[in-house]
This record gives structure tokens, C-alpha cells and sequence, in this order.
């Protein structure tokens, strides 16, 4: 079936959406948020300031489309069908992965930065939502430990980007090994023995 123009013109938009998102990540996290401008991530990608605001309404707007990218890929990490051990164990995992990476890092390091508006309030009602769900879900199974749902949400987000913020890993395996700490001492915590 042939790609109408339509179609093509939105995915060479979110082509390059994707492209100012991975630009702008660069250039907050080499020259910090506060110094970070919209030229220098529109040189990145080979636009003019005035261009790239076509594709984003300016710094606070690429940090909400980071966040919307990040957390649509850590919900896509996670199996539904699986029981829900695994599924926070894969939460868990591609949470960590993805704030020592650029994007992650730099949501991490300015979630103060973040205008509160529908748009982010939506996002993190959906994460904290699926992580609400398989607490609820291991709770009802007996996989988990009785533990306060909406408390333990705050301590897991609060907690992980805690550790994302003091721990830079420098290699891979230095990588691995801080993920699969977090990991475990998540589970060990709420899993029942």
C-alpha cells in the first residue's frame, strides 16, 4: 500500500522531532539546562532558532517531549503479561538504564525544571499508574508484601532517580552491576519469601 504525502510529512516530522529531542539532550547535558539555547541545539540538527520553533515552543517544551519519549520507553520495556515480579524487575531495569543515559540523565537532573502542566501531569500519572497496577497486582497475588501503594510509588520514583543523580558509571559492566544492585534491593524489599 503506497504512503500518502501526509504520511510521509508526519514521519519526516517525527523524524526530526526525535533528532531535536537527541540534540537538545546533548546540549543540556554538556552545557547545562540554564545555559543550554535553542540556537545551539538548532545548529545541532541543522536549524535555524526560528525553524525549530516549528517542532517545539522552546527549552521547557523539549524537556516535557523528553519526558514523554523517556517514559513511553520505559513502559514499553515492560511485558504486561508477565507476573508482576518480573514486571517491576523490567520497570526497574529500564528505569536505571535510562537515566545514566543522555536523556534520562539530563530528565533527571532538572525534574525541578519541568513546568508543571497537563501535558507532564499526564505523563507521570501514567508511569506512576503502572507502577501502582503490578503493586496492586503482586499485592492481590501474594507475590508482594502488604505495602502502601501510593507511598511506596513516591519511595521507588524518589529512590531511583536519587541513585541516578550520585552514581555516573563509567563502563558498561560498571553499568550492568548498578542496575542489577537497584534491581535486587527493590525486589528483595517488596518480594515475599
Amino acid at each position: 500500500m503506497p504512503t500518502t504525502t501526509t504520511e510521509r510529512r508526519r514521519r519526516r516530522h517525527a523524524d526530526r522531532q526525535r533528532a531535536i529531542l537527541r540534540a537538545a539532550a546533548e546540549e543540556f547535558a554538556t552545557a547545562g539546562y540554564e545555559r543550554a539555547t535553542l540556537e545551539r541545539i538548532g545548529d545541532r540538527v541543522g536549524l535555524s532558532k526560528g525553524s525549530l520553533y516549528y517542532y517545539v515552543d522552546g527549552k521547557e517544551h523539549l524537556l516535557v517531549l523528553l519526558l514523554e519519549a523517556v517514559v513511553d520507553e520505559l513502559l514499553e520495556a515492560v511485558d504486561p503479561t508477565a507476573p508482576p515480579a518480573e514486571r517491576l524487575r523490567q520497570l526497574v531495569r529500564a528505569h536505571v538504564a535510562a537515566t545514566l543515559g543522555p536523556e534520562g540523565r539530563v530528565l533527571v537532573e532538572n525534574l525541578d525544571a519541568i513546568p508543571d502542566s497537563e501535558a507532564t501531569a499526564a505523563v507521570r500519572a501514567r508511569y506512576a499508574a503502572t507502577l501502582r497496577d503490578l503493586l496492586t497486582d503482586g499485592i492481590a497475588d501474594g507475590t508482594f508484601h502488604e505495602v502502601p501503594i501510593r507511598a511506596t510509588v513516591r519511595f521507588l520514583l524518589g529512590g531511583l532517580n536519587a541513585a541516578c543523580r550520585r552514581f555516573r558509571p563509567t563502563t558498561e559492566e560498571d553499568t550492568e552491576r548498578l542496575v542489577d544492585s537497584l534491581t535486587r534491593l527493590v525486589l528483595d524489599g517488596i518480594v515475599r519469601r
